[in-house]
């Protein structure tokens, strides 16, 4: 049986994004779910946060980590990673992570939105935790 992993404490911080069309609202989600459970799974991570944000033409978001941090150019990319990647893309978007053994790592994603596709909110922070265990 698997060791239950530590609850991780995440700051979410989401300014102006309001609805946004389905298929990139449901990219943002997994992406961001998938980085953060890989945070969680590989990184002992001790804190998370995940950021989105949203201009009149483009939808931003990012999970960064305080872990251990890996060798991007060496380390091997699973089917979570793979995955990011393609779902962003297949959008026309674009994904990159970045780290550095020691120093934490950052997943970053960017969507183009019509200035027409949903609406603009105020923005929110909010601090909560995340186990890994409903991802």
């Amino acid at each position: 049986m698997a060791r239950p992993r530590p609850a991780v404490p995440v700051t979410l911080e989401v300014r102006d994004v309001g609805r946004l069309p389905k298929p990139i609202e449901v990219a943002v989600y997994f992406c961001c779910v998938e980085a953060m459970q890989n945070a969680s799974k590989y990184a002992k991570a001790s804190t998370l946060t995940v950021t989105v944000r949203r201009s009149i033409d483009e939808v931003a978001f990012s999970v960064g980590d305080d872990g251990d941090g890996f060798e991007p150019t060496t380390a091997r990319r699973g089917i979570g990673m793979r995955s990011m990647s393609e779902r962003i893309r297949a959008l026309g978007g674009e994904l990159e992570v970045r780290s550095r053994p020691g120093a934490g790592t950052a997943v970053t994603g960017w969507l183009a939105v019509s200035s027409s596709g949903g609406d603009a909110r105020p923005e929110h922070r909010w601090t909560s935790t995340f186990d890994g265990a409903d991802a």
